[in-house]
């Protein structure tokens, strides 16, 4: 392996590097000791895949060279041959050189690395410091469709690799959005979403007249009329579990709090072997209105998001009409699992750039999104988007069917899968309550009605 020269390479460590690498005992902290030599180099700039013809082939070649040469990634850590392989690669003090060893080991170890990542952090919930590294892992799914971008061609920031990020809550568009880790539920979740294939939303309203809400001013609070909500809920989850789904989303403000406890406290004793997400509510929180959505995986949760972006209508020539709660901290919460990360958001966060990107860079790739909208006309661009990036799966359901004026609300729901031409599903709305359910890998979603 010849030295990849270049003038403004200045020297750096290598001794220390090499020898931090021969005392990892995982290929997690092989991979830590890399990025942070990569990112001590001197000119902060440097794109080593951006230099010269002659650098940039033989940065390929030494990149192929060592993913070919390390052989069988074994749980437990690298090997003394593998470490040994690395360390001589490192034969000059060159930062190059460490990025190239760096996109190697990422692109061969990540399966590992990942797994070790979440060993180390299965103790409680999270957020990682500003600048502190996390792994991002690819997620293959039980159908057979084409990848496109993830998360090899994420656009990646100047210190991170394919399946590495370097966490910084600015790394948006305008607005700072935190991301806590939830790590303490990886068997579950794993378990709950075991070859993941379908996807179900719960729609229990035909008429705004069912919501207690009025047109105009600052509403809040807004929540279901029917004396029977709870129970025709619980029919429809039921039914969607029974069908095998693995993901089961009720709408936004289609529950109370009381109705929330009743459900964790039902779903408690059912034991599902899913992730549901039981809605959203309004409810006073540290003192502020707030609309809240529970996500429960297994015997696990609930965990809580507040909504971060309220619903504002601007209408040119009509009064404009808001929700009247305090928007959230820009914060979302993600449940790690070795192959699958999940988080919900509800209705217009969906719609946010920021909030987004930021589900993207946490390695979100099942989202769920309770809303309750009088038009869907954007969530099946922005589903197909991210599904896209993502290569994960979406869903996004919608409360009540119907337009003031008795005009369906068109899509009623909305599911994505990674398969380009095939990432959103619309369906019209049944005129009983229903539960649509989705196969991933399948063109349209079907119906059951709720007893």
């Amino acid at each position: 392996m010849g030295a990849l020269a270049i003038s403004t390479v200045a020297p750096m460590d290598l001794a220390d590097l090499q020898n931090k690498l021969r005392e990892s005992v995982s290929w997690w902290a092989v991979m830590q000791h890399l990025v942070a030599a990569w990112r001590s180099r001197p000119n902060p700039a440097d794109d080593p895949w951006a230099g010269p013809d002659e650098l940039f082939a033989q940065l390929g070649e030494l990149m192929c060279t060592i993913e070919d040469q390390l052989g069988v990634i074994e749980p437990g850590g690298p090997t003394e041959a593998q470490i040994e392989l690395i360390c001589s690669a490192l034969e000059e003090d060159s930062p190059w050189q460490v990025a190239a060893v760096a996109e190697a080991v990422d692109c061969r170890c990540h399966p590992t690395f990942c797994a070790d990542w979440l060993a180390e952090h299965e103790a409680g919930e999270f957020t990682p410091a500003v600048g502190e590294l996390y792994p991002v892992p690819t997620w293959q799914g039980s159908k057979d469709w084409e990848y496109s971008r993830n998360p090899i061609n994420f656009t990646l920031r100047p210190n991170e690799f394919p399946h590495i990020r370097a966490y910084d809550p600015t790394a948006g568009f305008t607005t700072p959005v935190e991301i806590v880790l939830y790590p303490t539920a990886a068997i579950e979740l794993d378990a709950a979403l075991a070859t993941f294939s379908k996807l179900a939303t719960v729609h229990p309203n035909r008429e705004w007249a069912e919501l207690s809400m009025t047109d105009g001013g600052s509403a809040f609070p807004v929540g279901p009329t029917p004396e029977n909500q709870l129970a025709v809920i619980q029919a429809g989850v039921d039914a969607a579990l029974d069908d095998g789904a693995q993901l089961v989303v009720v709408p936004e403000l289609a529950v109370t709090a009381e109705h929330a406890e009743a459900l964790r406290e039902w779903l408690s004793d059912r034991q599902p072997h899913a992730v549901v997400v039981t809605g959203s509510y309004h409810a006073v929180v540290d003192g502020e209105p707030a609309n809240c959505a529970e996500f429960i995986v297994g015997s696990h949760g609930p965990i809580v998001h507040r909504k971060i972006v309220p619903f504002i209508d601007q209408t040119p020539g009509a009064q404009p009409s808001r929700e009247g709660i305090v928007p959230g901290p820009g914060r979302v919460r993600v449940l790690v699992g070795s192959g699958y990360r999940f988080a919900t958001v509800i209705c217009k966060d969906f719609l946010d750039d920021d909030v987004r990107h930021a589900l993207a860079r946490a390695g979100v790739n099942v989202v769920a999104v309770p809303a309750m909208s009088r038009s869907m006309d954007s969530y099946p661009a922005e589903v197909d988007g991210y599904v896209l990036d993502s290569q994960g799966a979406a869903a996004v359901a919608n409360n009540p069917g119907e337009r003031p004026n008795g005009s369906a609300i068109v899509p009623g729901f909305v599911f994505g899968q990674p398969r380009r031409g095939r990432t959103s599903v619309v369906q019209p709305f049944k005129l009983t309550p229903y539960v649509s359910i989705f196969t991933l890998g399948e063109d349209e979603a079907h119906c059951i009605p709720i007893e």
